[in-house]
């Protein structure tokens, strides 16, 4: 075994298999030697002595062995069919290939043959989101108020005739005239200095009743009273006669 090849060592129709292969390890190629090698001959491949084949056609630079067969661990069953000449007829040659069993790994990368499957599906989603954004663009659309649709032949949009908005509807029938609450106050409470004012409705929709709290303003700053303010003995005479409009008996 090197690298991802193995060697059949074929003499006199017995095979002699040099190395084994491992289970999961994908993009093995078969060399043949000891026999001169047609331009293009037949291998099947099988996990069993019974049962369905696989068919390769191999070249003097060897043959690629199915990776659907190192799955399962068990031992590849290997024909060989050597086209000599049509006089000739062929010369068969049976091997098996030893596989060793192992975990498999997580991290495994896909096989050819599921990663053609894979190509295949996301180019098939690719073509299908394609063709969905050119469906998209093709769309009826609203043109000066009428439905209009894609014609392929004028490449254009051409109006169906359609409005998009329907004419306007007759006027609805008036509602019933709404409820005249009986509005009363409630409470009226003096909240303290700072407070903020409270609003609250209670009651029934026919009947709400309005409860206010109003904060009690601050107490102001004692003023400065100086004896020029207080007016003396005769400047009170003086005003009580000029009210009366002469001297006070």
């Amino acid at each position: 075994m090197r690298g991802n090849t193995i060697e059949l060592q074929l003499e006199e129709g017995k095979v002699t298999v040099a190395g084994s292969l491992y289970q999961y390890d994908y993009g093995q190629r078969l060399i043949l030697l000891g026999v001169e090698l047609p331009v293009a001959y037949e291998v099947h491949f099988s996990n069993d002595t019974f049962g369905n084949s696989k068919t390769s056609i191999g070249d003097a630079s060897g043959v690629d062995i199915p990776d659907e067969y190192l799955l399962n661990g068990n031992d590849i069953h290997v024909w060989l069919f050597l086209h000599e000449g049509e006089s000739d007829g062929e010369t068969e040659y049976h091997g098996i290939l030893h596989v060793v069993k192992r975990a498999q790994p997580t991290d495994q990368a896909p096989t050819p043959v599921q990663q053609s499957a894979i190509d295949q599906a996301i180019a098939a989603l690719h073509a299908a989101v394609a063709q969905c954004e050119a469906d998209v663009e093709k769309y009826p659309v609203v043109i000066e108020g009428y439905w209009c649709v894609w014609d392929e032949e004028t490449q254009q949009y051409v109006s169906t005739g359609a409005k998009a908005k329907g004419d306007k509807g007759d006027p609805g029938d008036p509602g019933a005239p709404g409820m005249t609450p009986n509005l009363s106050v409630g409470t009226v409470s003096t909240l303290q200095p700072g407070s903020d004012v409270t609003f609250t409705i209670t009651g029934t929709a026919e009947n709400p009743v309005v409860n206010v709290g109003i904060p009690q303003g601050a107490k102001g700053d004692p003023g400065d009273l100086s004896s020029s303010d207080i007016a003396t003995e005769a400047e009170t005479q003086d005003m009580i006669d000029d009210y009366y409009g002469g001297d006070n008996p």
